[in-house]
This record gives C-alpha cells, sequence and structure tokens, in this order.
C-alpha cells in the first residue's frame, strides 16, 4: 500500500505551496506550524529584528571535567584470551 504525505500552510490550508516548518514555545506552550512564505513572513520579520546573542553568551558556570576511559585494544583484548585470564 503507498502512503501519500501532504504538507499544507496551516493559516491559509493553500496545497501546492512550498512551506517551512516554525516551532514557537511560549507561555508554557509549544507549538509546531507549517507556513507559506506569505504566511511565515511575519515570523521572519520578527526574528530578523530579533537581538542577536553575544558571541561567547551562555550558561557561564564550572566547566565540565573531562571524561576519560581506558580503551582496550583488540591485540590486548587477544593476549588476555590466550592467558586465560578474560
Amino acid at each position: 500500500m503507498a502512503t501519500v504525505e501532504v504538507t499544507v500552510c496551516d493559516m491559509c490550508h493553500q496545497m501546492g505551496k512550498q512551506t517551512q516548518t516554525f516551532t514557537i514555545e511560549g507561555a508554557g506552550m509549544l507549538a509546531t506550524l507549517d507556513l507559506c512564505p506569505e504566511d511565515a513572513a511575519p515570523l521572519l520579520r520578527l526574528q530578523e529584528a530579533a537581538p542577536k546573542p553575544e558571541v561567547g553568551a551562555g550558561v557561564r558556570g564550572r566547566p565540565r571535567a573531562r571524561e576519560t576511559f581506558a580503551a582496550t585494544t583488540m591485540e590486548e583484548i587477544d593476549a588476555l584470551k590466550a592467558s586465560g585470564k578474560a
């Protein structure tokens, strides 16, 4: 059985238009919208007008410790097997 998937603009409901997916979060809610270029224009203008984050801005705090682990090579595994310790 064949499956056909059609994406339409969530605002104007017109088929055949290219859409872009937007995820909007606010007021404790999350919304995902597929919008055609005409209906996406206000969101794109808001995005362009929004202040850009400073380079290096983000969560400040103690740097995380580097995680380390011991790696065993295949030769070491074979040697352990041969010696009967594995």
